[in-house]
């Protein structure tokens, strides 16, 4: 009876076990299963690096547009400030050239206040040159350039020496290029945001046409004298 009692108490202590096992194992799986168990740890820790890795990229990027788009908005505030501060130096050399037209001497130019200023543009022109295309940009240096002979042709001569028919001409194209000018800085000056496609491809139309009609007249100008001086 004894032997049976025993062998009674070890089945029972086995069974005891293998209930207990079988509970841990199935404890086990259900945690490896939702992920929350610390085996097998390779599956949880790839998840959390690739997350983690993955918003590196995404705020990397996020933070790239960001700073491009402030890089963009304070390139364009500077060169539209600077083509305001040139187009107002252009300004103050066109009356004296309009002038020309009843006082044709040299010291109606040597009178002139800042007549051939340029500390503006000197001081503007690499901001420029990043914000125009090559035509405009050589149209605005091309008409300082212009002003630059004409001051100092003037400077040379008498005061009541009589401008050469060559010369008029030379300020005349000075004249026109230095409004192609003023028209290329006032597409950044006026010219609608791109949050207005139509209106701002209707602008940029007309300026260009205004443009064309400048060249066109300096043009028919240049004709005009050959035919006079032949």
């Amino acid at each position: 009876m004894a032997a049976i009692d025993d062998r009674a108490g070890i089945e029972l202590a086995t069974a005891g076990v293998r209930e207990r096992t079988a509970r841990i194992e199935s404890v086990a799986a259900f945690l490896a299963f939702s992920g929350s168990a610390v085996w097998p740890p390779r599956l949880p820790v790839v998840e959390a690096g690739l997350f983690a890795l993955g918003g590196v990229i995404v705020g990397g990027v996020l933070n790239g547009l960001v700073s491009w788009a402030l890089a963009r908005n304070t390139a364009r505030s500077n060169a539209r400030v600077a083509a305001l501060l040139v187009y107002e130096e252009l300004l103050q050399s066109l009356p004296a050239l309009l002038g020309l037209r009843e006082h044709k001497t040299w010291g109606w130019l040597q009178a002139a206040h800042d007549f051939g200023r340029r500390d503006v543009w000197d001081e503007n022109r690499a901001i420029l040159g990043h914000a125009l295309d090559p035509d405009a940009y050589m149209a605005i240096a091309a008409g300082y350039s212009g002003l630059a002979s004409a001051a100092e042709m003037a400077a040379r001569e008498e005061f009541s020496e009589r401008i050469s028919d060559a010369h008029g001409e030379s300020l005349a194209t000075t004249y026109l290029t230095i409004n192609r000018g003023l028209s290329y800085l006032g597409l950044l000056l006026h010219r609608p945001s791109w949050w207005h496609p139509l209106a701002r491809r209707a602008f940029n139309a007309k300026t260009l046409k205004h443009i064309d009609g400048l060249l066109e007249k300096g043009r028919k100008y240049q004709d005009f004298i050959a035919k006079h001086d032949g």
